[in-house]
């Protein structure tokens, strides 16, 4: 098929990923020309070509809309990443009803998880950095770098009106099933072991969902 291109100064391209069976191209772009709202084109291979399917955009500036992308064994189902969304991040799912070629929500998104308001605290998990599909579509592993691993007994102190987690930006990962026509956390969280770990920073799962696989780019364990 012909190559791809994005307008200038767009992007295209921080982002992709293709099926297992090759028939589903998702291209994401950050778009720092809009202030990283970031968007994602979907495009299916037929006659030859890669023709267009739909977009998705973000909402605010700073979304960073797309900054990670999965997509099903047979491209049915697409996940994408908002890391910045409301601070803390989120991930959207959608479905691919292939006959008609469109594209419907797939269950809630699933949000990051920040620490409570009562804190009066800027914090972002960064849900959403990064994520990764089973094959079959109804599993997903989700990255949160920033998130704190917060847990009362586990320390935290004020400094001023700010709030200081003990286990700041260790990160984590969550995996979540589709069933009941949503999505359910399945196990705990994977829980960053150290300050500033920021596990999750890439994340991968099994075809079968049996595995994964979990970046932590400044773990300091030899």
């Amino acid at each position: 098929g012909d190559t791809i291109f994005g307008e200038p100064g767009v992007g295209l391209g921080e982002s992709i990923e293709i099926s297992g069976n090759g028939s589903i191209l998702a291209v994401g772009a950050i778009d720092p020309e809009n202030n990283y709202q970031g968007f994602v084109n979907t495009y299916v291979y037929e006659n030859n070509n890669w023709n267009f399917i739909d977009s998705f955009k973000g909402e605010n500036s700073w979304d960073y809309f797309g900054k990670s992308i999965s997509l099903s064994e047979d491209g049915n189902t697409l996940a994408i990443g908002v890391p910045t969304i409301n601070d803390n991040g989120h991930t959207r799912i959608y479905e691919l009803d292939k006959f008609n070629l469109n594209w419907t929500k797939k269950g809630d998104f699933i949000e990051g998880e920040g620490i409570p308001d009562i804190f009066y605290a800027f914090d972002s998990d960064i849900s959403g950095e990064s994520l990764d599909l089973s094959s079959d579509g109804n599993y997903i592993a989700i990255g949160s770098p920033g998130n704190d691993a917060f847990v009362a007994d586990k320390g935290y102190e004020f400094v001023g009106k700010n709030y200081y987690s003990a286990r700041k930006d260790t990160g984590h990962v969550r995996v979540f099933r589709f069933e009941n026509d949503n999505w359910y956390q399945v196990g705990d969280d994977i829980d960053g072991s150290e300050v500033n770990e920021n596990l999750g920073h890439r994340v991968e799962i099994s075809g079968n969902a049996k595995r994964i696989v979990i970046g932590s780019v400044k773990n300091k364990i030899k």
